[in-house]
């Protein structure tokens, strides 16, 4: 990349000196031509980083290439316009600038035809528009077009000066629309960013080149920034308005057919290790005694044959042979009512190739499906993980863009359609559709629901899951997703207790704590290795002892004491020894565990820990807590002992 860099900076400056050159006969700049050299080498340097220029291309590499050079020189066009008005160098000559600019795009382009000369190739250029978005764009440039001119020169006579502005407006509003892709069917990108983009994109390019344009007509700088307005009024109520036709055209059930069934609908951080997506026996189930090949036929040839990596995925993981192609399912819908009409208990497996996160209740849905399944009967699907969303738009868009855009999307599905407050805005205006869901959550929802994770796949930046049902769905507990977690421990004498505390793991991460323990080894301290459950702030809360605050509450109302063993969960009490737990019923919870007195790095450190702790207790109360308060407190200020 670095030489692709250096080659283009040589390229461009070698043609601003033959401009320069041709003009007056040197190649010295001087007389103000220095300074617009420098504004010509930033101008590229921008619109290379705004293009990407430089970016290795995949596909249909000479067709992208000439793409991101003829849109790389047209943002450079409207940013040297720009600097040329506000650094006040026109007195620079016009020849020099557009010879100059002429000189370097048709060098770049011979050469990059030259260098490709065998693989010239335009036919995957796509020609394919929107006829309604493309009548309501023209329409709409058109009275702002006659709105600029009526500003500019205070009438609409069309003398031979306003029809030369109005066409080149209309050039320039053209030449933006083609390079921005402006007018390819919403239906041709499902993901609103992907879609909006080209959009942005050209509005860009028509600034751009506007601005240029009021540059060569010579227009004072008060004429170019109202055409500057003008443009930015376009690109607001056009976006507008596309936008509203996106969320109309996107709303419409669409019908199809998968494997004969009639369907209506729409159509974390990932810290997995490899052994967990990729295993190495298959799941068989019990439901056919005789194994028949027709289900891994049909889904081959027939079912999945426009899916072959989900179909793979499938084979690898679990038995086809061993299911009843009968009692097997294959729909790809966002609509619950699609799974009621099936029979209760009766399905053998079942694949939704919709997302999950298009999916408006989530949890309701899960259950249905639970409900339709016979007893260790397998679900598959998929969904979108925030992570895998994240990295779909670093790849889509440029850096700063795709943070940005990835914020706005980040606020508005994830953290609106959490908030009590928020929420009914949220699904009214989205269906409760798209929701940013982390692996955590994904697979918490899952166990939540009565089901256990057979095996995990990336494929086209999607989670795809198979899970087989375990029992009916959890129905006692109300899930949260607030800020204060509630937490079922086990208190004084094993009464079941209500523990606070500040939510450090994602949503539903609670239910994953089985498939974490199985699948995970415990590190130092006795908590998870490798819990992606945590999120990034969860953390630094763990690390700043601030997600224990809410246990204060816990304190006063008497189901915690100041220093004793820390409450458990009923998995994790099950892994004590028998005496310990006989040992541990006998006293209170503490606030302040003496883990952080010992410092043990294992399990068997923590109990035995835990143990010595006990055994002075039941000798000392009082002097055995303040010892052990001292010593932790030591730890805590100047060791650095932290919950991790």
């Amino acid at each position: 990349m670095l030489r692709k860099i250096i080659n283009n900076f040589i390229l461009y400056s070698i043609a601003f000196l033959i401009a320069l050159f041709l003009h007056k006969g040197t190649f010295i700049p001087h007389a103000g031509y220095e300074m617009y050299y420098a504004a010509f080498i930033f101008s590229w340097a921008l619109s290379c980083l705004i293009s990407r220029k430089f970016k290795e291309q995949k596909g249909y590499e000479l067709v992208n290439e000439l793409y991101t050079i003829t849109v790389s020189f047209f943002l450079m066009l409207g940013i040297l316009g720009l600097i040329i008005y506000k650094f006040d160098l026109t007195g620079v000559s016009r020849f020099v600038i557009i010879s100059s600019l002429i000189i370097s795009f048709s060098i770049e382009i011979s050469y990059l035809l030259y260098k490709n000369k065998k693989k010239i190739n335009f036919r995957h250029i796509n020609v394919i528009y929107s006829s309604k978005a493309f009548t309501f764009d023209v329409l709409l440039f058109g009275i702002i077009n006659l709105y600029l001119i009526y500003k500019l020169k205070g009438n609409l006579d069309f003398d031979s000066q306003n029809i030369v502005l109005f066409i080149n407006l209309y050039l320039c509003w053209f030449a933006g629309a083609f390079l921005g892709h402006q007018f390819h069917p919403q239906h041709m990108s499902r993901d609103y960013w992907a879609f909006i983009w080209q959009y942005i994109k050209a509005y860009i390019i028509i600034l751009a080149l506007a601005s240029f344009s009021g540059f060569i007509n010579r227009l004072d700088m008060n004429e170019i920034i109202e055409i500057i307005y003008g443009i930015l009024s376009y690109s607001i109520l056009s976006f507008a308005g596309i936008s509203l036709f996106y969320y109309i055209k996107r709303h419409r059930i669409l019908s199809l057919k998968i494997a004969g069934f009639q369907v209506k609908g729409e159509s974390g951080d990932i810290l997995l290790n490899e052994r967990i997506s990729d295993t190495k026996t298959q799941y068989r189930s019990s439901f056919s005694e005789n194994d028949s090949e027709l289900m891994n036929s049909k889904f081959r040839n027939f079912s999945l044959m426009k899916y072959p990596e989900v179909y793979e995925f499938l084979d690898k993981s679990i038995d086809l042979s061993t299911f009843d192609y009968s009692s097997s399912i294959i729909i790809k819908s966002n609509n619950i009512s699609n799974i009621d009409y099936m029979p209760e208990g009766k399905l053998q497996f079942l694949l939704n190739l919709e997302k999950v996160n298009q999916i408006q209740n989530i949890n309701k849905y899960l259950v249905e499906i639970n409900n339709k399944l016979m007893e260790e009967g397998v679900f598959a699907g998929n969904f979108e993980t925030v992570y895998l969303r994240h990295q779909k738009f670093l790849k889509r868009y440029p850096y700063y863009f795709a943070q940005f855009f990835y914020f706005i999307d980040f606020l508005w599905n994830r953290v609106f359609s959490k908030i009590i407050i928020l929420r009914t805005i949220y699904l009214g205006l989205t269906g409760g559709t798209h929701k940013a869901i982390s692996l955590a959550e994904g697979l918490g929802r899952l166990y939540y629901s009565g089901f256990e994770i057979l095996n995990l796949k990336i494929i086209d930046d999607t989670m795809f899951f198979i899970a087989k049902k375990i029992k009916g769905p959890i129905n006692k507990v109300s899930p949260s997703s607030g800020i204060i977690f509630k937490m079922n421990r086990l208190g004084k004498n094993g009464r079941p207790i209500i523990v606070y505390k500040l939510r450090t793991m994602h949503p539903y991460a609670e239910y994953l704590q089985d498939f974490i323990y199985e699948k995970f080894n415990l590190k130092e301290g006795g908590k998870f290795k490798n819990d992606f459950r945590i999120t990034y702030w969860g953390r630094i809360l763990r690390k700043l002892w601030l997600d224990e605050l809410p246990m204060l509450y816990n304190w006063l109302k008497r189901d915690l004491k100041l220093v004793g063993p820390r409450p458990l969960s009923q998995h994790y009490f099950n892994l004590y020894k028998s005496e310990l737990k006989i040992k541990r019923l006998r006293c209170k919870p503490g606030l302040i565990p003496p883990f952080y007195a010992d410092n043990p790095k294992t399990l068997d450190e923590i109990m035995s820990s835990e143990a010595k702790y006990l055994t002075a207790y039941e000798e000392k109360p009082l002097a055995t807590d303040l010892i052990y308060l001292i010593k932790c407190i030591i730890n805590i200020l100047f060791k650095g002992a932290r919950s991790s």
